[in-house]
């Protein structure tokens, strides 16, 4: 009778009878005593159930299951561009944009950029990197030529550039702040993994130089015709990420000693620590998330015993703190509390109307785990009878019948009912399996699975709370960088992806 020492719960009264009745022949053929352990082995097999459930939805992907996928994010999106426009959050970016052009510097403090010279060796680019080291000097300085002296618009604290030929990358020894890329086809992706950077970022963005006269005309647009939309702006990254350098223009200005040629490299100098700016203001952003998850996870540790009914009560003081440490310094407006405890309860209503399907798929994930671990165990009982692996004939015949519990067990997995409940509002069919022995385990796993389900549901609406402030601010971010640069150069050529 120690046979099977991991079978199901008290009060497993179908259970208990049918192995009952099936064990008690077998003991008595192969000369077994005392029955009575058959109840204990009952109680195992159910403590196996449960325990199995546990480690199943412990170790299920709960964001890759339908119920979650299938949730309306535009509906978060939405509700926090209507509270970015409503409280003006946009101008308090626009405010926080000043406020590091003016601050603007590299992580040590320097006053210098350090930007790479990167792409095919050119005529046109040597002449480039030729006038530009020139134009900036008044006398040339064989000691450190390509350290130039610059005036910015509006980052006043940024008063040299250090302009470095690529060489060999493994001989880099500099931080690099930015690249500039001198790009005679299409653009291309480049491995920069091993370059060094102080940027606070610690992301070096890469400025794709084009020369006007080697791109089709379709490629080119004046900056002042270009409308930019909260809804492209990633579309609209190429805007700062690619500079058109008419070359021969450059040429002739120099050679006439226009000073209006400065121009020509400022802007892309600005345009350079722009893209820096906005990499670390993405790093800020991502880092701030990270750190409002930091303080909301440990929180949602609810009390067992509730269930999704009471998602939107438990977690409105959560959504509170996101909010406050994210976007409000002082209390937070009423009309914000309005619509994130709407949207709260929408959510709560899309989880109730849909729960009993979802217990119904993690529990048919558990019988499968479960028709696995005993087919397994079948198969090394079919491995020793066919190779004659058992010691005597007693153990074969052990062997044998705990093949024949495990069919068993196996057939009762199966045994289960399925209800349908039509009567919710949205007509939504309702599956609920219950395990055919009774109510008790049923009440057991649906308490197992309460409590995953609310743990759960909360910890994602929440990150998407998080995460599409940050990405909507980092939106934001951009759109308004890339407008203050086309204010600055309305009459700029920039190549565009069409």
């Amino acid at each position: 009778m120690d046979i099977g020492e991991n079978y199901l719960l008290n009060g497993l009264k179908e259970v208990y009878e049918k192995l009952t009745s099936f064990l008690k022949d077998k003991i008595d053929n192969i000369k077994y005593e005392d029955a009575i352990s058959i109840k204990k082995k009952a109680k195992e097999f159910a403590e196996k159930l449960i325990i199995n459930f546990k480690e199943v939805i412990s170790k299920n992907d709960y964001k890759k299951d339908e119920i979650y996928i299938n949730f309306k994010k535009n509906e978060v999106k939405s509700m926090i561009n209507e509270i970015f426009k409503e409280e003006k959050i946009d101008e308090n970016i626009k405010n926080q944009i000043k406020r590091d052009l003016e601050d603007f510097s590299i992580k040590n403090n320097s006053n210098m950029i350090n930007i790479l010279l990167m792409g095919k060796e050119s005529k046109e680019k040597n002449k480039f990197i030729e006038i530009i080291t020139k134009v900036f000097h008044n006398e040339k300085n064989k000691e450190n030529e390509n350290i130039i002296n610059v005036e910015l618009k509006e980052l006043k604290k940024i008063k040299k550039i250090n302009l470095l030929e690529y060489n060999n990358i493994n001989n880099l020894n500099i931080n690099i702040n930015c690249i500039w890329y001198f790009i005679e086809a299409q653009i291309k992706d480049i491995d920069i993994k091993n370059i060094k950077t102080d940027n606070l970022s610690n992301n070096i963005p890469i400025i794709y130089i084009h020369f006007k006269d080697k791109i089709i005309k379709e490629k080119i647009e004046l900056s002042s015709n270009l409308n930019i939309y909260d809804d492209n702006i990633d579309n609209n990254n190429y805007i700062i990420e690619n500079h058109i350098i008419d070359i021969k223009e450059i040429i002739e200005q120099y050679k006439k000693n226009n000073e209006n040629i400065k121009e020509y490299f400022i802007n892309l100098i600005e345009k350079s620590i722009l893209n820096i700016l906005i990499k670390d203001n993405e790093f800020k952003l991502e880092d701030k998330s990270k750190g409002i998850l930091d303080i909301i996870l440990p929180r949602i540790n609810f009390a067992f015993g509730n269930t999704i009914n009471n998602l939107s009560n438990l977690n409105s003081q959560i959504i509170y703190i996101i909010f406050k440490e994210f976007l409000f310094e002082k209390e937070i407006p009423k009309s914000v509390k309005k619509k994130y405890i709407k949207l709260l309860h929408n959510y709560q209503k899309y989880l109730e109307n849909r729960q009993n399907i979802y217990f119904s798929i993690l529990l048919l994930k558990n019988n499968s785990v479960l028709k696995s671990l005993y087919r397994n165990m079948n198969n090394k009982i079919n491995y020793k009878l066919i190779n004659n692996d058992f010691k005597n004939k007693e153990e074969e015949e052990k062997g044998k019948l705990i093949q024949e519990i495990n069919n068993k067990t196996i057939l009762f997995i199966n045994e289960v009912k399925i209800i349908n409940d039509d009567k919710k509002e949205n007509k939504t069919k309702n599956i609920t399996i219950k395990y055919s022995c009774g109510d008790d385990i049923n009440i057991i796993m649906k308490n197992i699975f309460d409590d995953y389900f609310l743990k759960n549901s909360s910890i994602f609406i929440n990150e998407i709370i998080v995460n599409m402030i940050k990405e909507i601010s980092i939106i934001f971010l951009k759109k308004e960088i890339i407008k203050y640069y086309i204010n600055l150069y309305k009459n700029e050529y920039i190549f565009v992806v069409k």
